[in-house]
């Protein structure tokens, strides 16, 4: 009788943590992305938006310093890795040398009123453009260049010292507290143009069909070989290419916007490799291609050639197998390109706005590397 009652007492006391559990994770945030009462009062008092979210979109968001003091700007890259853990993943500040790409430009004007001024543009609830002008930069010490150069990338980020200027409003005394983080890491939650009453957002907008792509959804793609001496095309359609030389054998289709692109390689030596050029110009290297490269030690997402060393994303392997096929597929959706290797996501980044949206697939060999690899594919494009 005591052996049931205490198996009966167990059982009830599941039940009740089950239920409990259930009722914890029901009433709950049923998503990450849904706001607090407090949130949304930090973003309707220190946003750019009253009653909704104005703040820069989702990807890259290139910085460009040309204060023409790296002296004394040398802590933008610490303030800017702040401000990118404080947002999250979805917008990222990121430093860039070309001032063309950038939205976020600083400048030396000597002329300027004040201390710093700026002149902001926006396109709905996205900013735009954010032009800062600092005079007497200089003058300063390095702590209070790097004070100023917080408080103004606190502006920049979304948040609105004028709101508070007893608080906020002195740069001398600047620092990012409790509010600044949880107002700019909620104001990241929720896209551009999220309304803070109703809590809805406004629908995406379906972009036109491009009329000038072909459509080859699910299909393979025929590559045009340059030189047979170096290339050969099997029956099952699978590529392989030696030799020591730089070539490129073009897709005889141009591909347009979102895509994702799946294939099988086997490496023919412990250095051969892979590389795979995405919207390129299907005459040669350039600027403005996506560029995609893999090999038992390194892969690597790059924008422009592989000459330039502009990395999006890279990272060392691991016991790659050289004697088996492996499975590579290229995604890109929304500005956002990713590599897979072995069903596993090894790569991601987000794509320059200065790289070509539509353009040839290219099968690419350097002249460094004496071996590469057999690869069958197929493509297929997202509507």
């Amino acid at each position: 009788m005591k052996k049931k009652l205490v198996y009966s007492l167990i059982f009830i006391l599941v039940v009740f943590l089950m239920v409990n559990y259930s009722y914890c994770v029901l009433s709950g945030n049923t998503s990450s992305d849904e706001l607090t009462d407090s949130e949304k009062f930090l973003i309707k008092k220190f946003g750019y938006g009253e009653n909704y979210v104005k703040r820069w979109p989702d990807g890259i968001v290139y910085v460009y310093n040309g204060t023409g003091n790296p002296y004394k700007s040398k802590c933008l890259p610490k303030i800017i890795k702040q401000i990118n853990q404080i947002i999250g993943n979805k917008t990222i500040f990121q430093l860039s040398n070309n001032k063309k790409i950038s939205k976020v430009v600083f400048v030396r004007y000597a002329n300027v009123k004040y201390l710093a001024e700026w002149h902001v543009s926006w396109k709905g609830y996205n900013a735009e453009e954010w032009v800062i002008s600092i005079s007497n930069l200089d003058n300063l010490t390095t702590w209070d260049a790097e004070k100023l150069f917080l408080s103004i990338f606190t502006y920049i980020a979304g948040f609105n010292c004028k709101a508070d200027e007893r608080k906020y409003g002195k740069w001398q005394n600047f620092s990012i507290d409790k509010n600044i983080k949880n107002m700019l890491k909620a104001l990241y939650k929720v896209p551009p143009g999220y309304n803070l009453l109703t809590g809805s957002t406004p629908p995406t907008p379906v972009p036109s069909p491009q009329s000038s792509s072909k459509d080859i959804s699910g299909s393979p793609i025929e590559f045009n070989i340059p030189n047979e001496a170096l290339w050969n095309q099997s029956i099952d359609g699978s590529y392989t290419v030696t030799g020591n030389e730089d070539t490129i054998a073009w897709s005889n289709v141009v591909v347009e916007g979102d895509l994702e692109l799946s294939f099988d390689i086997q490496f023919q030596r412990p250095n051969g490799e892979g590389n795979i050029i995405i919207y390129g110009n299907g005459s040669g290297l350039s600027d403005e291609q996506l560029f995609f490269g893999f090999d038992p030690v390194l892969s690597k997402i790059m924008g422009g050639t592989p000459y330039d060393s502009r990395f999006l994303d890279d990272v060392w392997m691991t016991d790659v197998d050289i004697n088996k096929k492996h499975s590579v597929m290229i995604r890109i959706v929304n500005h956002k390109a990713s590599l897979f290797f072995d069903g596993i996501e090894i790569l991601s980044a987000f794509i320059p706005e200065d790289i070509n949206t539509s353009g040839r697939i290219g099968l690419y060999k350097t002249r460094e590397k004496r071996g590469w690899m057999t690869m069958e594919q197929h493509i297929r494009t997202f509507a």
